[in-house]
């Protein structure tokens, strides 16, 4: 569900570079980002992809396609990189 609202694709990221807008700028993704443990979690998920060179929108979007009975997710994007970002989550291996 979170997933679905942004947290897990780069909320805190779009949020530092001044990119928020849509359903991370308003709604249940900002006032969940208002939770400071909520807030921690998402920043150290953040550094550990930061870690590893992945990004978040991609990982969170590997991570829903492990799930079982998801047979493909439903993306929509956008622009261009965020169509790039929904076939980069095709390679990218979680462990």
């Amino acid at each position: 569900r979170d997933v679905l609202t942004g947290l897990f694709g780069g909320a805190l990221k779009r949020e530092r570079e001044g990119a928020a807008n849509g359903r991370t700028a308003s709604g249940r993704s900002a006032d969940a980002l208002k939770n400071t443990a909520v807030r921690d979690q998402i920043e150290r998920y953040e550094a550990l992809l930061d870690k590893h060179g992945l990004l978040p929108g991609d990982t969170a979007l590997a991570w829903l396609l492990t799930r079982p009975g998801v047979t493909g997710p439903i993306v929509g994007p956008r622009t261009r990189e965020q169509l790039d970002s929904a076939l980069r989550a095709v390679d990218v291996e979680l462990s």
